[in-house]
């Protein structure tokens, strides 16, 4: 039906005989006003009683035609209430369940991991707090960028230092532990490691020095450097010492030292410790302390340039950025989450959208096939009118070709002829 709408040839039609010229017709009225003129009746009556047999005939094809078009307007009147109800019903309630699933996830994903979750509350508030902090220790050191260097390479730097130890001091301790070198090198090991201990706290307080300190803070700070540079210089003097000890027993010309200090250490104590400190430092111990030394003050200078002169800045500028990134990865689990659920609703959207689209394109079309139906209903009617006055054009020139004689009888226009037939009356269909 509705693709007959569109080729007006599959509309309803009327009889042949309304539409073209007819030979035989034109004679037989013709061959009817000749009739009536030799019976005598008057050219008007004639014409008029000829006219409204024509316009009965006309009229009962229309409304045949009539019938035929109404039945295919109730058709398309179904289908126009079936597409607004699609419209303005069925598919607005599908665009507002999308909605309101809309509304529903994004609520529901703000509390998993959006603004409303606890996590995230508290992330915020930790990153709030973390910049606050370093905001206030940057106004108290003027803005200035952070002062440290190696960053990451510092550990493995001072592990280095300190297993350069190992083959300095490992002689010291083979005069104990000659038959267990194992033994020897994890002592070393050990003191490397000790020695860059101190190292990275005397750098530390070296770096972290007060611009302005108290005097009570110069004590404090100086007794504890005092303290700690002390026991590392006694301890590589010790080590030397024990180094020498060693390198003396090594060597065969010492028999009679060897003799001496195990006679010393069979004693006392003190026998024993004058015995090793009675020994006068060679060349090569002074070497060896030179070598600790030049060591320990590697070490204390990678502290030193490792470390910022403020206690709290590095750890605010870290735990700044740990907040941050921790918070990032919230912020981007829950906009990724929420890119996932706009996506959806907006494919929804638009499939809805487009169906709306459809639906008035069909509305549009079915107004518009309306339209087309009762312009081929009017048109029609006027053909028909044309054909009846052309057949009384014909039947008026009969009469007046009769016996009577005398002008032709006046025949109605077309227009007056197609008031009398009836038009497609059907009540209009709003588009």
């Amino acid at each position: 039906m509705n693709a007959g709408f569109s080729n007006r040839a599959a509309l309803p039609q009327l009889s042949p005989r309304w539409m073209t010229a007819d030979a035989a017709a034109a004679q037989s009225d013709r061959n009817q006003g000749l009739q009536a003129a030799r019976e005598g009746s008057e050219g008007a009556a004639g014409l008029a009683r000829f006219r409204r047999r024509l316009t009965d005939e006309g009229a009962g094809d229309l409304d045949r035609l009539h019938a035929e078009c109404s039945r295919l307007l109730d058709h398309q009147d179904q289908e126009r209430q079936a597409r607004e109800h699609e419209l303005n019903v069925t598919l607005v309630e599908r665009s507002l369940a999308n909605q309101r699933r809309h509304d529903e996830a994004t609520a529901a994903l703000k509390r998993e991991n959006g603004p409303d979750s606890g996590p995230y509350r508290d992330l915020a508030a930790r990153t709030d707090a973390a910049q606050t902090a370093l905001r206030t220790i940057r106004g108290a050191v003027q803005f200035r960028p952070l002062r440290t260097h190696f960053g990451r390479l510092y550990p493995a730097m001072m592990a280095a230092l300190a297993l350069a130890e190992v083959p300095v001091n490992r002689a010291a301790f083979e005069l104990t532990f000659r038959e267990e070198p194992i033994v020897s090198l994890l002592l070393a090991a050990a003191v490397g490691g000790l020695l860059m201990a101190f190292a990275h706290v005397v750098g530390m307080l070296l770096r972290r020095w007060p611009e302005r300190p108290r005097l009570a803070q110069v004590a404090a700070r100086g007794g504890a450097l005092a303290a700690m540079l002390g026991v590392v210089l006694g301890g590589i003097y010790a080590l030397a010492l024990m180094r020498q000890v060693f390198m003396r027993l090594a060597a065969s010309e010492n028999e009679g030292f060897a003799q001496r200090l195990q006679d010393a250490l069979a004693g006392t104590p003190h026998e024993a410790v004058t015995a090793i400190t009675s020994l006068p430092l060679g060349i090569s111990d002074y070497a060896f302390i030179a070598v600790n030394l030049l060591v320990f003050t590697f070490g204390v200078v990678a502290s030193y340039l490792r470390h910022d002169p403020h206690p709290d800045y590095e750890k605010a500028v870290r735990d700044a950025g740990r907040a941050e990134r921790a918070f990032a990865r919230v912020e981007k689990r829950h906009a990724a989450a929420m890119r996932e659920e706009t996506a959806r609703y907006e494919t929804a959207r638009r499939a809805i959208e487009g169906e709306m689209a459809e639906v008035r394109a069909r509305l549009v079309a079915l107004g518009n096939q309306e339209r087309t139906l009762r312009e081929h209903a009017d048109t029609l009617r006027q053909a028909v009118a044309r054909t009846i006055r052309r057949r009384c054009d014909v039947f008026a020139e009969g009469f007046q070709a009769g016996p009577a004689g005398g002008g032709p009888p006046a025949v109605p226009t077309v227009e007056a002829i197609a008031a009398e037939l009836p038009g497609f009356g059907a009540v209009a269909h709003a588009a």
